[in-house]
């Protein structure tokens, strides 16, 4: 070996004690997060200094009904019982940042990371902002930012509508508006329904912030909404604010049935001999695809009895007047509870009904169950809508 150069190990050694170095002496900003908080109000009341939270939706109890029509067994959610859903409401945080993350990560002026606002789908040993030894340059942005990262949210409709519009309409009946607000932080989606709903909740387009994989920045003030994200439980004052989104065009009647002819995924096999049976009992057959969001809304909120397969058009649900009847079909092998629980916090009669596939997949291959095509008995099916509704 030459003289002056180092074996690979002394290299190495050398390496990691520069890293560490940096990692210390760096500016507090470029720093990795030194801690992990779950319970962020509890982190405000120990260190006010950092900011405070106001609540904007009470906490509330309702009552959640068993699942109709499947095996208790598939679901984690209580046969019947009151559950008493948390108050919901805006952190307002001092010089917090926004640091890389799935959809950004919230990182508090004494450096420790709060998870609920930083989700990661790789799990919190890998989480981008506690991995690295400094993060990209910050960036400072004065007055008051809200940061709306969302997992999903920017491509995928449920996500969007459940998920993502709660949390920003939270702040709009917050402030009364968005006079008090500098600057939105957001992952930026590219679907219609996007740009759609944000122009319906007036959100000042000048003030909006796309983020990426390298966005990183300091606030003077940085305010976040609550993100309660849940399969089984959704909160229905966040309901009462979607429901304030305007419709637009006429329903098409009081019994519809929710087509996904035109999907690509989780079709239904024999769709046509359902959708004919269906027409039989007064049923109209309906396709999102193509409809704004306005539309869609006018479409459920007129309906008194919905046929529908499991995905995102459910989702509109949230529109529909309680009382309605819904029969969701659904992968007897996994059964999910997204709409249900969107039936509870609206006040549906919600009831699933199994449906088989063709595809024999192990039980592992959770990401292909989930999407593989259905069929469904008819005969069976058709004889529930009648009974249901006589």
């Amino acid at each position: 070996m030459r003289p002056g150069i180092k074996s690979l190990k002394e290299r190495v050694e050398l390496l990691r004690l520069r890293l560490a170095q940096q990692f210390q002496s760096g500016h507090p900003a470029r720093r990795a997060p030194r801690q992990v908080v779950v319970d962020v109000r509890a982190h405000l009341r120990a260190f006010p200094e950092l900011g405070f939270f106001a609540e904007v939706l009470p906490a509330q109890e309702r009552e959640l009904e068993k699942p109709r029509g499947l095996p208790v067994r598939w679901f984690r959610a209580p046969e019947k019982k009151h559950h008493a859903f948390p108050s919901e409401g805006l952190y307002y945080l001092k010089n917090a940042r926004v640091a890389p993350g799935y959809v950004g990560a919230v990182v508090t002026a004494d450096n420790v990371l709060l998870r609920p606002f930083s989700r990661d789908p790789f799990g919190w040993g890998w989480h981008r902002s506690s991995n690295r030894f400094s993060l990209p340059p910050v960036k400072r942005l004065a007055g008051r930012t809200l940061f709306l990262g969302t997992a999903e949210a920017h491509a995928n409709y449920y996500h969007f509508l459940l998920d993502f519009m709660p949390r920003l309409l939270m702040a709009r009946h917050a402030w009364g508006g968005w006079d008090g607000v500098d600057h939105i932080l957001l992952e930026q989606g590219t679907l219609p329904f996007f740009s759609e709903l944000l122009a319906a909740a007036g959100v000042p387009v000048s003030r909006v912030i796309p983020m990426d994989a390298s966005s990183h920045f300091v606030c003077d003030e940085l305010v976040v909404p609550d993100d309660t994200a849940s399969e089984f439980y959704v909160n229905p004052g966040r309901i009462g604010l979607l429901r304030t989104l305007p419709s637009r065009g006429a329903g098409r009647g009081e019994r519809i049935f929710l087509s996904r002819r035109t999907a690509r995924v989780r079709r239904l096999l024999n769709e046509a001999a359902l959708a004919e049976g269906l027409a039989k009992l007064g049923y109209a057959e309906v396709t999102m695809d193509g409809l704004s969001v306005a539309e869609q809304h006018a479409i459920l909120a007129s309906a008194r009895s919905i046929v529908a397969v499991h995905g995102a058009a459910m989702a509109n649900l949230v529109f529909c007047a309680p009382g309605a009847q819904v029969i969701e079909i659904a992968d007897e092998k996994v059964p999910r509870g997204y709409y249900w629980s969107v039936s509870q916090a609206v006040g549906l009669r919600h009831q699933f009904f199994p449906a088989t596939s063709d595809a024999h997949l192990h039980d592992n291959e959770i990401h292909r169950i989930n999407s593989r095509d259905l069929r469904v008995d008819v005969p069976a099916l058709l004889a529930l809508v009648s009974r249901l509704e006589g």
